[in-house]
């Protein structure tokens, strides 16, 4: 990783190498029994600074129960999450963490599907009980871990028991597609909801809308939207975007920008694509990019250019910006001829 803000990298994290194993998903006895395991071994370096040497194995099990003629679906799902860490340039007492923590998870859901002439409506209900529990740490424990090595390299644990509530319903037809989620946390130990997201995905013949909306119960006020509204043919296609979003403990605004993409496709070979984001709240251009899209029988390219800008404060209290231009360029050599459709979006 290179960090373009800074003078020198000698601070910037690397991840080298990085050696991941996953069994599939077998069954245990029954069809409705099953388990796997993941086990990977990261390094985290870097030239100056704390390092650390990451082991961790996950052994989840699953259960399946079909209730009520199938009516009423139970999700068992414990998990036994290993890991150990080894870091460097730390104090003696700060060399070593392990620990074994029993994730949990279990999930009570029902499926409905009515169908009508005009289309198909299918809605899913589910509300899904979480916990993890510290079963045993060696060296220190999880609280006495320094907070730069939690951010470093130290995977989050949550503590807190919660219970989410989600629905899922979609609505497919031949002109309209609707696809929408409504989903809320409760925390027993508060006896009280925090938060409530709803998603909404919007498909009406070239049309299309999309529009996430986070509330919180606890500050009672909205604290993030996302909308999105678009036309998209075989030929052309843009969206237009807009994005707010507050800081959940603070309230204060983080993000505020209008955002804009388009493609056009001179042939099946040759596509045109761009986007740009302006910062509202900093009243500036947050960045863009412009790209180009190739594609022969055996080999594709895609370039583009763009500038990022970020926002600083210079020595004398004035604002100013950090420019950072980039070229992307992918080459992709397909020795068969076969290859994927790209809609140059």
């Amino acid at each position: 990783f290179k960090d373009t803000t800074k003078d020198d990298n000698d601070e910037t994290i690397q991840i080298a190498p990085k050696l991941h194993f996953h069994m599939p998903l077998q069954n245990l006895i029954y069809n409705n029994f099953s388990y796997s395991f993941d086990t990977s071994l990261t390094n985290y370096t870097r030239d100056s600074g704390t390092k650390a040497l990451k082991i961790k194995s996950k052994l989840p099990l699953n259960m399946h129960f079909s209730l009520f003629g199938g009516f009423l679906n139970l999700n068992i799902s414990p998990e036994l999450d290993m890991t150990g860490y080894d870091f460097y340039n730390v104090p003696i007492d700060q060399k070593k963490y392990s620990s074994i923590v029993a994730n949990s998870n279990i999930e009570l859901s029902s499926e409905l599907v009515k169908k009508y002439e005009s289309g198909l409506h299918i809605a899913f209900f589910s509300a899904a009980f979480t916990k993890s529990t510290i079963l045993s740490e060696e060296w220190m424990e999880y609280e006495e871990i320094p907070e730069d090595l939690k951010i470093n390299f130290v995977d989050d644990i949550p503590f807190e028991s919660k219970i989410t509530f989600r629905t899922h319903q979609y609505w497919n037809s031949k002109d309209l597609n609707i696809n929408y989620i409504l989903e809320s946390h409760y925390y027993p130990s508060e006896n009280k909801f925090r938060d409530l997201d709803q998603e909404i995905d919007l498909k009406y013949k070239n049309f299309s809308f999309y529009s996430k909306i986070g509330y919180s119960f606890i500050h009672k006020q909205t604290t993030d939207i996302y909308n999105t509204i678009g036309f998209n043919t075989n030929k052309y296609g843009f969206s237009l975007g807009y994005l707010w979003k507050k800081d959940y403990l603070s309230l204060e605004t983080i993000s505020k920008e209008l955002s804009w993409k388009g493609y056009y496709n001179y042939s099946s070979d040759l596509k045109f694509n761009g986007k740009v984001a302006y910062d509202l709240k900093e009243k500036g251009l947050k960045n863009w990019e412009s790209g180009i899209f190739y594609r022969r029988k055996c080999w594709s390219i895609n370039f583009a250019v763009g500038q990022n800008i970020t926002p600083v404060i210079k020595e004398d209290g004035d604002r100013g910006s950090i420019k950072n231009n980039y070229v992307k360029l992918y080459l992709t050599i397909l020795p068969f001829g076969f290859g994927i459709k790209n809609n140059g979006d």
